[in-house]
């Protein structure tokens, strides 16, 4: 489950500030695709922890490609169709056990775009006194609402990216300033994206 990645990467980044050779003053996390999802319950989780400290020095957090509202309900589809593609001499046994896995608990999250428990609100909105920036991929050359829609960048729809959602109160507050959408670019290329690095410069 996305809640317990988050938990992990918390603990590791606590971990990793206090035995840092340098003291940090300053954090910044970069987070691609699901990252997006598993820092903002590092986030959620570390600030109900009075004993963790380094959310005290994250200052930005930059996500590209983050389906904050899931990716819809094409992905598993599209998902089984290339493992079947991919890979059309695979033993039966393999190929239910690896179509089994695309039900997984993190994968379930990841379709929902659920960060933490069931217990959590819902929508957990983005943390306060932390500059937030957000990055979409769109396979389209310029912007046209129903590609962005089915498409986005070929695994998660723009408008998730954005955190934008048709209900006003599950919408995540980016500022406008703060919101990119790179055209011609798939899910996988945003990382290696210039233009996306430069704009996140």
């Amino acid at each position: 489950p996305i809640e317990d990645n988050g938990r992990e990467l918390a603990s590791l980044l606590e971990q990793l500030l206090t035995h840092a050779s340098v003291p940090v003053t300053e954090l910044a996390i970069v987070a691609h695709g699901m990252g997006g999802l598993v820092a903002r319950a590092a986030v959620h989780l570390a600030r109900q922890q009075a004993t963790w400290h380094w959310p005290r020095q994250l200052r930005q957090l930059v996500f590209l490609g983050t389906p904050h509202h899931g990716q819809g309900p094409q992905a598993v589809p599209r998902r089984m169709a290339s493992l079947l593609q991919d890979e059309p001499a695979m033993p039966a046994s393999d190929l239910l056990r690896r179509l089994a896995s695309l039900r997984s608990a993190g994968l379930q999250d990841l379709q929902r775009g659920a960060v933490a428990g069931a217990k959590a609100p819902d929508p957990i909105p983005l943390p306060e006194g932390i500059a937030c920036y957000t990055v979409a991929g769109s396979l389209s050359r310029r912007r046209h609402a129903l590609l962005e829609r089915t498409l986005g960048d070929g695994v998660v729809p723009v408008a998730s990216a954005l955190g934008q959602h048709a209900d006003p109160r599950r919408s995540l507050v980016f500022a406008r300033e703060a919101q990119h959408v790179a055209s011609r670019t798939h899910h996988l290329h945003l990382p290696r994206s210039t233009e996306v690095a430069r704009r996140i410069i």
